[in-house]
């Protein structure tokens, strides 16, 4: 099972995410490799994770092998969702427990990431950094004094980190107040994003927030401005929830109650109205107002509504309608049992 399905707590943060991206020395960047090249980098450091006794822990998905399966579900997890280039080189190697995940001949050489519940930035950052210094006993990477580790993009060059939380604000969003917060943040070098759009309208009320800069700032540095940006976005969110008048309150209840009715009973629904929905079912777990649902039922449910989760369970891909049907069913699952 993924690892941050299961929350923590209840808390309001969902997931946190820590990727470092990696270059090996004397070795052309990703994007300037031919296909021998890229034959003996991974050749290369797939031998050496084999020495260090990671690669026994792990799946290894070769996408121009056709096993794109795997990485459909990658994609899909909680806003992870991404465009992954040279595609046809890319190898994509997963813990079996779910613990991290690294990626071969991507935009770098060698990315490592791990994704856990709640707001985990440091623990997180902590799985990572190990795996790092595991693969520098075998591999030399592009490293300056100065600029610290040498990326094809310049946006990551420094400490070559990004870091991630997952956070669902559904009160701060319905009352229009993060158009306002993300344009403050950016002034502080944070970025903060919905997960989900349709359009340029945001979908699902989960927001990414992430660091903007890797160069000039210590990994300490980076983690700690982004938890401190996350713990004022709960304190307002929060307050958001608690400031709410008693005829407020009743309101929100109603809504929620009647999304969950909605989703418990529906036979065809669309992506963005379920995503809707379903934040307000996992606010109303986050405020008791639902107390016979779990927080891990309704991210399932988030994951699996999304298209490619379900026509990976089709042998062949499946129509617009088709689609509704089966997201719905899926849904009804979920939020019934």
């Amino acid at each position: 099972m993924v690892q941050w399905i299961s929350p923590l707590d209840n808390s309001i943060v969902i997931a946190s995410k820590v990727k470092i991206l990696r270059n090996i020395k004397g070795i052309k960047f990703t994007k300037m490799l031919n296909e021998e090249e890229f034959n003996n980098l991974s050749s290369m450091v797939l031998g050496h994770l084999k020495e260090v006794d990671i690669l026994d822990k792990c799946y290894v998905v070769k996408l121009k092998d056709g096993e794109e399966k795997i990485i459909d579900y990658y994609k899909e997890n909680f806003g992870l969702i991404k465009y992954f280039e040279n595609k046809d080189n890319l190898i994509f190697i997963m813990n079996k427990n779910g613990e991290f995940n690294i990626l071969l001949n991507e935009e770098e050489h060698i990315g490592i990431e791990c994704t856990n519940s709640g707001l985990s930035l440091r623990e997180v950052y902590s799985k990572v950094d190990k795996l790092d210094d595991l693969i520098e006993e075998k591999i030399h990477y592009s490293f300056d004094s100065e600029l610290g580790y040498l990326t094809s993009n310049i946006k990551n060059l420094g400490t070559a980190l990004r870091a991630k939380v997952f956070i669902h604000l559904p009160l701060l969003s319905s009352n229009n107040l993060i158009r306002i917060i993300k344009n403050a943040l950016k002034e502080e070098g944070i970025t903060l994003k919905s997960i989900y759009n349709s359009g340029n309208k945001d979908v699902g009320n989960i927001y990414e927030v992430s660091n903007i800069k890797t160069l000039g700032m210590s990994e300490k540095d980076i983690l700690d401005s982004l938890i401190s940006i996350t713990n004022k976005l709960i304190l307002r969110e929060k307050n958001q929830r608690d400031n709410l008048s008693e005829d407020e309150y009743i309101e929100l209840k109603d809504y929620i109650l009647r999304a969950l009715g909605v989703l418990r009973n529906t036979y065809s629904i669309d992506r963005d109205e379920a995503l809707k929905y379903l934040s307000y079912v996992r606010l109303g777990v986050e405020l008791g107002i639902i107390e016979d649902l779990s927080l891990k039922s309704v991210n399932s449910a988030m994951i699996e509504i999304q298209p490619d989760m379900i026509n990976n369970s089709s042998i062949k891909k499946r129509d617009i309608q088709s689609l509704k049907i089966e997201r719905a069913k899926i849904i009804r699952n979920a939020l019934n049992t």
